[in-house]
């Protein structure tokens, strides 16, 4: 049985997604894939195949602190540049359209060419979604 028709049976991605199987799925095919590992089925080069034991230094990204400031400084310029009004018409019509069964993407188009954020548009989706909190799967 493919998955479209298992979702359908389930009675649509919602409900899929409340009875955990897409986490199922995504944990089964993990274990798999892991197995594949350590069976040396799969071959992943430097961890369970053509491993040396030299020591290769990781250089950790670090973000330049003024980087970070002349970022928020553009955001702060776009906040204050952009149209307002326009920018929570857009949020407002992607927040009617995620209540309803509409595509989102026109809307979280119009959003972005209005300037709104994507934190201002995710905030936006999330009011009408939630957020997806990770529950035990048995």
């Amino acid at each position: 049985m493919e998955y479209i028709e298992k979702i359908d049976e389930m009675g649509g991605a919602p409900l899929a997604i409340q009875k955990g199987f897409y986490q199922k799925e995504i944990a089964d095919s993990a274990y798999k894939h892991q197995r594949e590992i350590e069976d040396k089925k799969r071959t992943i080069v430097g961890l369970n195949e053509f491993v040396t034991d030299a020591k290769v230094p990781i250089k950790i990204l670090r973000v330049d602190p003024e980087a970070e400031k002349r970022q928020i400084e553009r955001l702060r310029k776009v906040r204050a540049e952009r149209n307002g009004k326009k920018v929570k018409e857009a949020l407002e019509k992607l927040r009617k359209a995620a209540e309803g069964q509409e595509n989102l993407m026109p809307y979280s188009f119009e959003a972005v060419n209005a300037y709104a954020t994507n934190g201002e548009i995710s905030d936006t989706l999330r009011e009408v979604f939630g957020e997806y909190k990770a529950t035990t799967i048995v």
